[in-house]
């Protein structure tokens, strides 16, 4: 949940770094550097997100949305205690050049958002959907390094 495999954004933002993730926890584990070839990497990844917000407070909200600050800045989920999301995520990286990778991430996102805690009554709420989320994406990698030499030269006359 978040950046994904190498935390790139629009505008060449970092997300994870913007999102506070307030009242949330989270457990996962990690199976990284898989290889069965030489020139090809896995990562697994699970992991569970819970909230720790009182449901009570949702009754207070005018939209699913309205703890979010003003300046158009995502602060993460707010998830109260009854909600959760359980996140399944693979990354393969196949090395096709030395400085030439192509990444591969497929990730999956089940919704476990209490839809009693959600509903309201009234037709202008946007409450979550109880969708679950996937993610594909390619990402071509192509790293290079620039040196710079500075060669000074001293002329004594």
């Amino acid at each position: 949940m978040g950046d994904g495999n190498l935390a790139w954004g629009p505008g060449g933002d970092f997300l994870d770094l913007n999102d506070s993730l307030a009242g949330t926890w989270g457990a996962g584990l990690q199976l990284a550097d898989i290889s069965f070839t030489e020139k090809l990497t896995h990562t697994l990844r699970v992991a569970y997100w819970g909230g720790t917000n009182s449901p009570a407070m949702v009754k207070y909200m005018d939209t699913a949305y309205a703890w979010e600050s003003t300046n158009n800045h995502f602060e993460g989920p707010y998830m109260t205690s009854n909600d959760g999301l359980l996140e399944f995520n693979l990354v393969n990286i196949y090395k096709m050049y030395e400085n030439f990778n192509i990444n591969v991430e497929l990730g999956y996102i089940a919704n476990f958002m209490d839809d009693n805690t959600w509903k309201k009554n009234y037709l202008d709420f946007y409450s979550y959907d109880e969708l679950d989320i996937l993610k594909m994406q390619i990402i071509f990698t192509y790293s290079f390094y620039i040196v710079f030499y500075i060669i000074i030269c001293n002329i004594m006359l």
